[in-house]
């Protein structure tokens, strides 16, 4: 006679669900396997919807999905050196190794999480838990620090570029790539803030000139000239300063403009799995906040760096 368990622990399958999983199960039990634990799955390995189920016995551990010929896979307790859930943003992954590489063997929603979790615990030490990345520059217990390969610094965030291992001249170029279509903006916009800087520093040597040549000498035809002169170089300033806002405006637009569309057609073409191992969040942020930052660097270096040549020359 087959023997089995009539009872067997059930979390958040309904009775209906418990029953069915326990009879597919029994249907497959060797004489005198008892069944411990089951759960369902509810994924394929490919993300599709399915009816699933993992079923541990007191020699096997068995799952039954699509992904498997016949419909279900076998595994000897004794064969599984580590069992492991991975989580990934909104399912997870059932892995277990047997030799050296890790493989899927089930995939499932956090529906199901816990009970998968149970059946893995039961398999005593082979158990290894393992955390969702969290995609927002921090870590989760019990995993490394994601690291550069090149110089060991921790990385911001998974799969991250090294800031300190980057190539600055390759970022330049790369910039300079995405200026060279609105070259007559950035032109513009350059003549504009030598214009407005030149105009800036002219203030200092005509009060130089007021206190010697003006004040000390009672010069009152010369007060007029200068007094002009301070405010046509202040008119220029705020005129020229104002053209050379518009122009770098336009340009960092166009160039961000430029760039999130290149990587707005780049993600068109990414796999399902890149979208699975990331959250909707950090893609967003890259594209939005980051390209923003790349706004902000364009039109702060075309207004500092000029006015600080300048100043020291």
């Amino acid at each position: 006679m087959l023997k089995t368990k009539t009872k067997v622990e059930k979390e958040s399958e309904t009775p209906a669900q418990a029953d069915r999983i326990a009879d597919r199960c029994r249907a497959v039990l060797r004489d005198g396997e008892q069944l411990e634990k089951t759960a369902s799955i509810d994924l394929t390995r490919d993300g599709s919807y399915t009816d699933g189920a993992v079923c541990l016995t007191d020699q096997r551990l068995i799952i039954f999905s699509p992904d498997h010929a016949d419909g279900h896979l076998d595994l000897e307790r004794d064969a599984v050196k580590k069992i492991s859930v991975m989580g990934l943003y909104g399912n997870y992954l059932l892995q277990i190794t047997r030799s050296d590489q890790p493989e899927t063997i089930g995939r499932f929603t956090n529906r199901w999480r816990e009970d998968v979790e149970r059946v893995c615990r039961s398999m005593g030490s082979c158990y290894q838990a393992v955390g969702a990345d969290s995609g927002n520059g921090g870590t989760t217990p019990g995993r490394e620090q994601n690291r550069c390969p090149s110089c060991g610094r921790t990385l911001p965030r998974k799969n991250a570029t090294c800031p300190y291992c980057i190539d600055k001249r390759k970022v330049i170029n790369r910039l300079l790539a995405y200026i060279q279509p609105h070259k007559k903006l950035a032109m513009l916009g350059l003549l504009f803030s030598l214009i407005a800087t030149t105009a800036s520093l002219a203030p200092p040597y005509f009060t130089r000139v007021l206190v010697d040549d003006v004040v000390l000498a009672r010069n009152l035809r010369l007060l007029w000239i200068m007094v002009s002169l301070l405010l046509l170089t202040h008119l220029i300033h705020g005129v020229f300063n104002g053209l050379r806002a518009f122009h770098v405006r336009v340009l960092a637009q166009k160039v961000v403009y430029d760039i999130r569309t290149q990587v707005f057609a780049k993600m068109q073409r990414l796999s399902v799995n890149y979208f699975d191992k990331r959250s909707t969040g950090a893609i967003m942020s890259r594209i939005s906040n980051d390209t923003q930052q790349l706004q902000s660097f364009i039109i702060e270096v075309t207004r500092d760096v000029i006015v600080q040549i300048l100043t020291l020359l």
